[in-house]
């Protein structure tokens, strides 16, 4: 039985699988030992008398993941697989066995870097603050760096009062947190990691990734393997789509592999897709060659090859990240926009941004930071803090990724 200021039993949550449907980066290595090896390690290290065990999707039943542990003496842990759309299932599969008060630790396996003060901050707010149903980390702090603590109790009432999976089977924290049911405490945001570690931290994965220089990273959906529940960047376009009206003209600046942009063109006139990647807008042409309303073209987003005034809307998603001239991309966006046209922007939000551990990301940018430069040159029409996945709640503008919707005061 572990000490009383260590969790019951630490759940690693891995999937071989992004919930967009694309190969998940959580898999990737570090000094050739993949990342949940590092993970399980850490919590090792900090909870040295505490079970751990993988929680993995169905579908990875035979990825291997037993030689993986095999491989690097991690006899001790378990792995439970269950529902692929519901961590909230496999959580509670996997703390069947304990006691309704036991307190258990989440992770994601891609969290190697998650400080080992932070985790014993966890468990000691845990243990000062009476009835608590769990402890999380404040909504913006950066996602890498994160866990969870929850009493197993909650998390079967959670799931009792969850009937169907959606997206809160994601991310059960910010269902807990807003049910009058349950009793969640947040930390107190500290980052213990300097600038100049977060700089080598960032190396590190850039160079554990295989890719020693920066560039631009893809974010990449598969359709036809993807679970809704978790999309985020599939949700972009659908929440874009309430704000674009039939008949418009829409410019897709950073479509990546397109398929927002065919999103885009269910409701659109016309959309212009555009991308910086010359080799991605190849691909994007022949893979919607059937597709009359798309105009794929090579375009740097503070280059625009359109003219003044010549598109009603832009969405421009997880991009502002990578810009080094926020003026100079923001009036660019405005000099193609129609008087009074929307323009819909995310990016990851960031309480601790000014060196973010994606290596392809120039600057994230906590709620007042992203604010301020929108109001630069746009007129705020709505700021939706998504919380983490698909989750939002009506004027809460805090959360894991920001999306904005914004009108031209042209």
């Amino acid at each position: 039985m572990p000490p009383s200021n260590q969790p019951q039993m630490c759940l690693v949550q891995v999937s071989s699988r992004a919930w967009g449907g694309s190969a998940d980066s959580g898999m990737a290595c570090l000094e050739d030992i993949p990342y949940p090896i590092h993970t399980l390690r850490r919590l090792q290290d900090v909870f040295p008398n505490t079970p751990l065990c993988l929680i993995a999707p169905d579908f990875d039943r035979s990825a291997g993941l037993e030689n993986l542990l095999q491989e690097y003496s991690m006899h001790n842990v378990t792995i439970v697989y269950g529902a692929a759309a519901s961590p909230l299932k496999r959580m509670v599969q996997a703390t069947q066995a304990l006691a309704e008060s036991a307190p258990i630790l989440r992770i994601n396996g891609e969290n190697l870097f998650t400080h080992p003060r932070s985790l014993r901050d966890l468990m000691a707010l845990w243990s000062d603050t009476p009835h608590c149903d769990g402890v999380k980390f404040s909504d913006d702090y950066p996602a890498k760096l994160t866990a969870d603590i929850y009493r197993v109790g909650a998390l079967r009432q959670a799931l009792a009062l969850l009937p169907q999976e959606n997206a809160f089977h994601v991310h059960v924290k910010h269902f807990m947190a807003h049910h009058p049911s349950f009793q969640i405490a947040t930390l107190s945001p500290t980052l213990y990691y300097t600038d100049d570690e977060m700089r080598s931290l960032r190396h590190a994965l850039n160079t554990g990734l295989g890719n020693p220089e920066p560039g631009i990273g893809r974010l990449l959906v598969d359709h036809s393997l993807s679970i809704p529940q978790g999309d985020q960047l599939s949700f972009h376009y659908e929440k874009a789509l309430d704000y674009i009206e039939p008949g418009s003209d829409v410019l897709d600046i950073a479509c990546g592999p397109g398929y927002g942009a065919k999103m885009l063109a269910q409701k659109s006139a016309r959309v212009f897709a555009g991308d910086i990647d010359e080799t991605m807008i190849q691909q994007v042409r022949h893979a919607y060659k059937d597709e009359p309303a798309i105009v794929f073209d090579v375009m740097d987003a503070t280059k625009l090859p359109l003219k003044d005034n010549q598109v009603d809307a832009i969405t421009s998603f997880e991009t502002i990240e990578h810009m080094t001239d926020l003026d100079g991309y923001l009036q660019e966006l405005n000099r193609v926009l129609k008087p009074k046209g929307l323009v819909m922007i995310s990016t990851p939000q960031n309480g601790f941004g000014s060196v973010p551990l994606t290596v392809s990301h120039f600057r994230e940018f906590s709620y007042p930071e992203l604010k301020h430069i929108i109001e630069s040159t746009f007129d705020i029409v709505e700021f939706i803090g998504i919380k983490q996945g698909r989750i939002y709640f009506p004027n809460d503008p805090i959360g894991n990724n920001s999306l904005v919707i914004a009108r031209s005061r042209k």
